[in-house]
């Protein structure tokens, strides 16, 4: 620990360390509950605040989800700091002393340690998955990232205590769970519809690797729960381009939120107004920490990008099944969601680019139609006819097998015909 850190620590006497109880009988709060996944311990102080701290204030039932330990490559005297700092953090919100009780719950067959404010009903929990950095992990956690785990490049994911592990589908039977569980009726997730690009290449939007991912898995686990609640997913590292939009009594509590977790992050330079102007791990100047600080915003909106959903003659979009950008995956129907799988680019070489960068690809001894690396072949060149036809330059065009359009629906290569099963639009 730096000496900034125990200076800081010093003055903060309701904060420095979380006084738990383990395993005491705290009972669940009452729903209903505003549920937030993130990917690390910060994300959702940064890009979630002021919504997270206006319910506390409001004395919403609130519960957090960190997927990874936000560990850094680091060891666990790094990522359990990092917990205790969102412990201090969520007191300061609630304005209580930084008191918290473990209780551990059933959720998809396993047990989930829960972490609860005393007198309150603001939860915590952490998965402690590695961090993944720019999709390949790290060595001290052996390559492992939430990227490779959603993408099929790993079967399963261990998380860093060695405590447990998850495939694909256990994970994010785990957040459905804790949706139900919590009684969910507004669940936050971080940028779904954006791509980080491929595992270890600087590419996409420049948003951390783990954020979209978080995303993804959040998303597929709203996707399973049937209660009616309201999403919203929040932009991360490129807010700071756009207007400042939080200020007054909302900047305030969003800093003194943030500062309070500061101190238990030793990485973090921006611990108070004075080293966010001038951060001492970035040269002394502003801290890149800053920007995020004073803004808040959502992917709610239209794509910024070019970008365009196809929807067929219903309520459902063109949609790489499963957010895979594995060479070969198919392409279905499912209920538009603004999604980054379901956005789709037509470039000025004909080719239709969609997610992770791959084109839509027509199989040419098949009826397949799938995502493939682009190579400006002519089974990748595509025309949106006036007639909303989807036409392959091999003359064929994108049909729907099944007529009444429900999710799932697998898109084929069929001879042009006119059909309403043919017929797309861009959006």
């Amino acid at each position: 620990m730096n000496r900034l850190v125990m200076m800081a620590m010093a003055f903060l006497p309701l904060t420095v360390a979380a006084v738990v109880s383990v395993e005491s009988a705290a009972a669940a709060p009452a729903g209903p509950c505003s549920v937030q996944i993130v990917a690390h311990e910060d994300d959702d102080l940064l890009f979630m605040n002021p919504d997270i701290q206006n319910d506390i204030r409001a004395g919403r039932c609130v519960r957090t989800v960190y997927l990874t330990a936000g560990d850094a490559g680091r060891d666990s005297r790094y990522w359990s700091a990092r917990e205790n700092g969102e412990k201090a953090a969520y007191a300061t919100m609630a304005g209580r002393a930084n008191d918290w009780r473990d209780r551990t719950i059933s959720v998809a067959g396993r047990d989930v340690r829960v972490s609860q404010l005393a007198g309150t009903p603001v939860e915590l929990v952490f998965l402690r998955l590695p961090d993944g950095f720019d999709g390949r992990g790290s060595d001290t956690y052996g390559g492992q990232s939430l990227q490779k785990l959603w993408e099929g490049h790993l079967p399963r994911l261990t998380t860093v205590d060695g405590a447990a592990g998850y495939t694909r589908q256990e994970l994010v039977d785990v957040l459905h769970g804790l949706l139900v569980e919590a009684g969910a009726d507004v669940v936050r997730m971080q940028d779904f519809r954006g791509d980080s690009g491929a595992i270890g290449v600087d590419g996409g939007d420049r948003d951390h690797h783990d954020h979209h991912a978080a995303a993804y898995f959040a998303y597929a686990a709203h996707r399973l729960y049937g209660t009616p609640h309201r999403t919203t997913a929040y932009r991360g590292y490129s807010i700071s381009e756009l207007p400042a939009n939080v200020s007054g009594t909302d900047l305030s509590l969003k800093k003194t939120t943030f500062y309070a977790y500061a101190p238990f992050d030793e990485l973090l330079g921006c611990k108070d107004d004075r080293t966010c102007d001038a951060d001492p791990t970035n040269g002394g100047a502003p801290s890149v920490y800053r920007p995020w600080l004073e803004r808040q915003y959502t992917v709610d909106g239209p794509a910024a990008d070019g970008s365009v959903e196809l929807r067929a003659l219903s309520t459902r979009c063109l949609d790489v099944r499963d957010f895979s950008s594995v060479n070969g995956t198919p392409v279905q129907l499912w209920d538009c969601a603004g999604s980054a799988n379901q956005r789709w680019t037509f470039a000025t070489d004909s080719t239709l680019r969609g997610y992770a960068g791959k084109c839509l690809q027509a199989d040419p001894a098949g009826t397949s139609a799938q995502i493939w690396n682009c190579t400006g072949a002519a089974s990748q060149r595509w025309t949106l006819t006036d007639a909303g036809e989807l036409r392959n330059a091999d003359g064929r065009c994108l049909d729907l097998r099944d007529a009444d359009l429900p999710n799932g629906s697998p898109g084929e290569m069929r001879p042009c015909t006119g059909e309403p099963r043919q017929k797309w639009r861009a959006v």
